[in-house]
């Protein structure tokens, strides 16, 4: 999947802000809840079950490479399961 490198910055402030207000209020996010927040705010342009699909597949790419790759979001605490990394 490809996207342009304003539309991963877009996506990456999104995320980042989010972050950093529930970081304000001491409040623990996992990957799932990050997720399910992004959604809700995109929930608007959403207009078919595969365009579901799509942008929760690619919010979980951003959010995977804002991890791994460029460090902008770090992982206080792994999942205990290794089959559910989002944890």
């Amino acid at each position: 999947m490809k996207i342009t490198y304003a539309e991963y910055q877009r996506i990456g402030q999104l995320l980042a802000t989010h972050l950093a207000r529930q970081e304000e209020n001491n409040a623990l996010v996992q990957e799932q809840d990050l997720i399910a927040w992004y959604m809700e705010q995109v929930e608007d342009d959403i207009q078919t079950e595969a365009e579901l699909y799509e942008a929760q597949h690619l919010v979980q790419l951003v959010i995977t490479r804002l991890i791994e790759k460029d460090r902008v979001i770090l992982v206080y605490q792994a999942s205990e399961d290794p089959m559910k990394p989002e944890q």
